[in-house]
């Protein structure tokens, strides 16, 4: 007969034999299930990696090209409220059912810190600022001529290692884009004010492969403001069909009602390349959060062996599912 520790110790390598296989197991059944999911939306005609729903196109230099766009973007000053103060009035109610048409105003509602003093801005004052950032405002424009539709990264390579988008500073770009527009108008300038708009616009169409949700809905707010900047411009009396035909064009260049479905699958690409990484590198401390990894501590790597061993190809095939009903709802 066994005697205590003995005993113990036999049912302790017994109940580790029995995890063990459990998690073999386990391992071996996500596998398959996991196998069978992706060549099941693969045949559906689904895209599982960047490089896929890409159609396999990178920018050429879009990381420079982007990064230029943001320091253009970002030395447009705000002076005082403006360009803010008039953007946000954009399609605010007057009446129930009826916008108010803020380039009619006779006062521009911003303000502007003069000394001590807080002073209305005048549509003049900002015709000014607006002259004074004219070489960095056709800067712009040219950069966002044929704007660059993705930051030419590899994704599906390294997911963590992404230069990061300088989303303040497209943010700041759009509403200075849609204030000089509104100020132009005011002035009866509609040559400048469609060029304005239609920058504002290609700013919109920037990054449309860019696989982050977060990128996505950057889009959709600018476009947002391009739309309330284009229900402004078709309220003067003053456009050519030649400007009407080329907003039209613009119009059309942007699909936004295939964002939100875009960004769901490009989302599921990019979390499939982050499965694929900690797979890849178990010597890492992953952030996913911050987008950093470091070097893992003996728990950490300790954690992440048995997660990649038994739990990992399960995990995915979750996360799969989880992001199909996404898509297809």
């Amino acid at each position: 007969m066994l005697s205590g520790w003995k005993r113990n110790l036999l049912i302790a390598f017994v109940l580790v034999g029995v995890a063990v296989a459990a998690v073999w197991l386990n391992r071996t059944a996500g596998r398959r299930a996991l196998e069978r999911r992706k060549a099941e939306l693969r045949a559906n005609g689904e895209q599982l990696t960047y490089a896929e729903w890409s159609g396999g196109k990178r920018e050429t230099n879009g990381t420079a090209r982007s990064q230029t766009i943001f320091s253009l973007a970002s030395q447009l000053p705000h002076v005082g409220n403006f360009p803010l103060g008039p953007v946000n009035e954009m399609m605010s109610l007057e009446t129930p059912g009826r916008a108010r048409v803020v380039w009619r105003r006779t006062e521009l509602p911003a303000v502007a810190s003069r000394g001590s003093n807080v002073v209305a801005l005048s549509w003049s004052e900002a015709a000014e600022e607006i002259a004074d950032a004219g070489e960095t405002l056709r800067l712009l424009r040219a950069e966002l001529a044929s704007p660059p539709l993705d930051m030419g990264w590899d994704y599906d390579s390294d997911p963590l290692g992404a230069p990061r988008i300088n989303y303040v500073a497209l943010r700041n770009g759009a509403q200075w884009l849609a204030g000089a527009t509104l100020v132009a108008l005011h002035h009866g300038d509609t040559t400048n004010a469609l060029e304005h708009w239609r920058t504002l616009f290609a700013l919109a169409r920037m990054h449309a492969r860019e696989p982050t949700l977060v990128s996505q809905m950057i889009r959709v707010a600018i476009g947002g403001l391009g739309l309330s900047a284009a229900w402004e411009m078709l309220q003067t009396p003053g456009l050519t069909e030649e400007q009407l035909a080329a907003m039209q064009s613009e119009l059309l260049c942007v699909d936004f009602a295939r964002t939100v479905a875009n960004a769901s699958e490009s989302e599921r690409a990019l979390g499939l390349a982050l499965f694929a990484e900690f797979r890849s590198n178990p010597s890492h401390n992953f952030n996913v959060v911050q987008s950093t990894k470091s070097v893992a501590g003996l728990g950490d790597q300790i954690y992440w062996s048995g997660w990649r061993g038994g739990f990992a190809d399960a995990d995915e095939l979750f996360y799969l599912d989880q992001f199909q009903m996404t898509i297809e709802a």
